[in-house]
């Protein structure tokens, strides 16, 4: 079988994240991350919560002489608002969702999971979760997700 191209594994993770019973009933946008971040805060374009996917880097290992593996490193921007305030948005408070809630939702979602693209795929492993932004109204993290499949030459 043919490796999977870049653009597949993105098509797959927002398709698992917008079909799941947690981060897809509650989360208002589900997206590939365009720089959304680099907004003024005051202006920013995105209803809320909010998770943004975005391909970070990838590697590759020689394996054999024909084949390497190759990993990806995928980030996760998770974010919410809440005129409560920060507590309110990293902890959620009545009827609405933290970051945190968020941030454990996408690892039991991701852990594992081959959205779709096995045997190929070796599945989502957590790599780390930080704080990007924590303000009086905005809660903003980002978490790393690693995969990786084995690609031969000659293939496309």
């Amino acid at each position: 079988m043919a490796s999977p191209t870049l653009a597949q594994i993105e098509d797959g993770l927002l398709t698992v994240l917008r079909a799941s019973a947690t981060l897809g009933s509650y989360c208002r946008t589900i997206a590939s991350y365009a720089g959304q971040l680099e907004a003024d805060l005051s202006a920013f374009p995105v209803n809320c919560p909010a998770v943004y996917a975005m391909l970070e880097s990838t590697t590759a290992t020689q394996r054999a002489q024909q084949l390497q593996e190759k990993t990806a490193t995928w980030s996760f921007f998770l974010i919410e608002q809440n005129l409560r305030g920060n507590e309110a948005s990293r902890r959620g408070a009545a009827g609405s969702i933290g970051t945190y809630q968020m941030l454990q939702d996408l690892q039991r979602l991701l852990l594992g999971n081959r959205i779709g693209l096995e045997p190929e795929l070796n599945g989502f492993w957590l790599l780390g979760e930080q704080s990007i932004l924590n303000t009086a109204r905005w809660s903003i993290y980002q978490a790393q997700y690693r995969t990786f499949w084995r690609i031969r030459a000659g293939e496309d």
